[in-house]
């Protein structure tokens, strides 16, 4: 049996057994395998046999291989032997749970300080090497590898120089497009000439995956060498900050001069580099500092393999390797995954978008009626400037490598509190989930939580569980990297990620995120349906930050019992100037905007009706009404939410609406009854809706919700209507982010 024949799980190579095959490429076979001698997973590369044969590739790799070998560096993939296992050349090098650069590239654009991370990490492992003579001459970015404790590391070092010589002594069986030194798309313009290495070639190779990474596209994308070579000779590369105008002035000085055409403006080698690389602006903020070097010995084994030889290896002890391996490499992608933030932003506390003092919603709404935008640019409070969004980004193992799944959410996470611990509130379109981040060592979090979800767009298939990981902070507090599991209580499954966590640059206050979920299909049935009746208790710190709008939130008084009721207007019946209490305070009222005009909204429930009453202290000499629109929330999507709308005006204008599936419906009898009054100090609207005018799934208790956008008007007719006071969202038709009415039974 050839050792480059699929191995399965289980097979044996000399003492290593094979875990399962990560890659191949054009040189062999790579296996994540144990060495069982000292128990450790190794990533075993075997050479295909025309290579194994080589004797001058063989001897040329052996020599730089030997070299690098006795570095121990971080920025460096360690061989930890070279093996000649059945005459096959195998190389024995660390395993970095984590993946290429290629991969991720293929994902996300690099923010400025990702790609000084990157370049630092690279440079410091490449000016030893430049140091020891030693070129790597395929610097791209599938050899750059991204470890779990956030640091880039260069692979196959030697194999590039001894493969051109392996090809250009083989010239003769080779096409033209198979014979070149090195990957075509990041090859100087010396490489092609036939040049000797020189240490300035790897930093241009670096240059063009920095410029290519922050671009977002190559910078010569000829899918032949001789196409690219046309490329390379008559298109100029533009500067880039013309491309990426948010990378200082500085970085993008450095990486034009690495990419320059003109060998001598480039920097000899990779020390002289890294010394201008450390006065950019954007080095200061990277994460860790220089790496030490070591030397130590590199052993050479020739072993002798049977490949009939098996370990015996049950399912269980298969299957619990693959979640090993599972858990190693979801902690690693998120580190360069990064989104850059604003250059004010250094830490969890500021606010992203905003320079100066923070202006609240309440600071706004004091003198003013706000708009849709006043809402969602500004946080509730001043606590809520405290929180950040992020965009989360789900890695899972798949096969062979670590691939995106299907699933990105927007995470809030709060301020440090006394602890130290930070509130995280996450959600997409059907999952929410709620948890602690604490720091378990400097820089390194650890979380708990839990989670539940609909499996299907319906509104079906609920699921709930637990949620638990590890990561660490990068960039400042702007970006955090994190293995996630999710256990699924419901199904009994348990689901491994890695989640990147990086900065939102769309979203920058807490309001926008709590209309996100607002606005998200199955978000409010899954909250206030399936988690408030159970009731689960870390539901109610998502559901304790709706609405999105501040002082937007009635505790309803259910009184349990009939009282007289007078709808004329007047709200001067008992069940209005009795104040009602629940366990927290005062309950049953929340002020109007604008707050420099006294204007308040209240609603009680009795035992046949809901009664909402509104005024404001000021008179209104001309033609006022009244607005309502009501939603319930039911167990379905947003969109086939029903909903009601009610006008009255002064001069007796009446109108009602229903709604269901956005579709306007008939609305037979009168089940709304509204009155308006209008006094010597100002005006004020009497509303009784009967409860047994409402379908079961809405009469109020203590696990319906109910959604409201109200406002008196004034105006000569419905054409020239000025809001006076407003209670909700500021747009009436949005009622899904109006004022939440919650029912308190137990009032005090």
């Amino acid at each position: 049996m050839s050792v480059l024949t699929a191995l399965e799980p289980g097979a044996a190579l000399g003492k290593y057994v094979i875990l399962r095959e990560l890659g191949r490429g054009g040189m062999g076979v790579v296996y994540l395998s144990e060495d069982t001698t000292l128990s450790r997973d190794v990533a075993l590369k075997v050479l295909y046999p025309s290579l194994s044969t080589d004797t001058v590739f063989i001897d040329r790799f052996k020599s730089e291989a030997r070299i690098v070998a006795t570095i121990l560096h971080p920025n460096i993939v360690r061989i930890n032997s070279l093996e000649t296992i059945d005459h096959n050349l195998a190389i024995d090098m660390e395993f970095v749970a984590g993946p290429s650069l290629g991969h991720t590239m293929a994902h996300e654009v690099f923010s400025p300080l990702l790609a000084v991370q990157i370049a630092r990490d690279v440079l410091d492992g490449l000016a030893v090497c430049h140091d020891l003579g030693v070129v790597h001459r395929d610097i791209k970015p599938n050899n750059i590898l991204l470890s779990p404790q956030g640091r880039a590391k260069l692979a196959d070092f030697g194999l590039a120089t001894a493969y051109a010589t392996h090809l250009e002594t083989s010239i003769y069986r080779l096409t033209s497009s198979e014979f070149f030194m090195g990957t075509p798309r990041f090859a100087p313009p010396e490489a092609w000439e036939g040049g000797h290495p020189q240490p300035d070639w790897d930093l241009y190779s670096l240059g063009l995956v920095l410029y290519e990474g922050l671009s977002g596209k190559p910078v010569y994308d000829g899918t032949t060498p001789l196409a690219i070579v046309k490329q390379l000779m008559s298109t100029s590369v533009a500067p880039l900050r013309d491309v990426v105008p948010s990378v200082s002035k500085e970085l993008g000085q450095f990486i034009d001069r690495l990419i320059s055409r003109d060998q001598s403006k480039r920097y000899k080698d990779a020390a002289a580099a890294l010394a201008d690389l450390r006065a950019v602006p954007e080095f200061s903020q990277t994460a860790g500092d220089d790496a030490p070097t070591i030397r130590t010995a590199v052993r050479s084994v020739q072993r002798k393999t049977s490949f009939k030889r098996r370990v015996r290896v049950t399912k269980r002890a298969i299957a619990w390797t693959a979640g090993a391996v599972a858990l190693a490499l979801v902690s690693s992608i998120a580190t360069w995954t990064l989104l850059e933030p604003p250059a004010s932003q250094d830490s969890m506390t500021a606010t992203p978008g905003t320079v100066g003092p923070v202006i609240t919603q309440q600071e706004i709404c004091q003198t003013r009626l706000p708009t849709v935008e006043d809402i969602l640019s500004h946080p509730k409070s001043a606590a809520g400037s405290e929180s950040r969004v992020f965009n989360a980004r789900y890695f899972q193992v798949a096969g062979e490598e670590v691939d995106a799944v299907d699933r990105t959410e927007r995470w809030l996470i709060g301020a440090a509190g006394e602890s130290g611990s930070r509130r995280v509130i996450a959600f997409s379109d059907k999952l929410v989930l709620s948890g602690e981040l604490r720091e378990s060592a400097p820089g390194n979090v650890a979380f708990t939580g839990n989670w539940a979800s609909y499996q299907y767009d319906s509104g079906a298939g609920f699921q709930e569980g637990t949620a638990e990981g590890r990561g660490a902070w990068m960039a400042a507090g702007n970006a955090l990297n994190m293995s996630l599991r999710l256990d699924n209580r419901r199904r009994h499954i348990v689901e491994d990620y890695t989640v990147s966590v990086a900065l939102a640059d769309d979203w920058r206050t807490e309001s926008e995120f709590t209309y996100g979920i607002e606005n998200a299909s199955l978000l409010q049935p899954l909250l206030f349906t399936e988690l408030a009746p159970r009731p689960e208790s870390w539901a109610e710190t998502v559901i304790d930050l709706l609405p999105s709008v501040w002082n937007a939130r009635c505790m309803v008084p259910m009184l349990g019992k009939n009282m007289p009721v007078n709808v004329d207007g007047k709200l001067d019946e008992e069940v209005w100037t009795r104040s009602y209490f629940d366990a927290k305070g005062r309950i049953g009222s929340i002020r109007g905007f604008p707050l420099s005009l006294p204007a308040e909204f209240s609603a009680r429930v009795t035992a046949d009706h809901v009664l909402i009453g509104m005024s404001i202290d000021r008179p209104v000499s001309q033609r006022w009404g009244v607005h309502i629109a009501v939603m319930p929330v039911l167990p379905s999507p947003l969109g086939k939410q029903e909903f009601m709308k009610v006008f009255a005006a002064s001069d007796g204008s009446r109108s009602a609406s229903f709604y269901r599936e956005g579709v306007e419906r008939p609305w037979e009898g009168e089940p709304w009854q509204v009155e308006l009054y209008s006094g010597d100090r100002g005006v004020s609207c009497e509303v009784a809706i009967n409860l047994g005018g409402l379908a079961p799934g809405v009469i109020p208790d203590k696990n319906v919700v109910w959604r409201i956008n109200a406002c008196i008007t004034e105006g000569a007719d419905d054409t020239q209507e000025n809001v006076v006071a407003a209670w909700g969202f500021p747009d009436m038709e949005a009622v899904e982010h109006g004022a939440l009415l919650r029912f308190e039974e137990n009032v005090l």
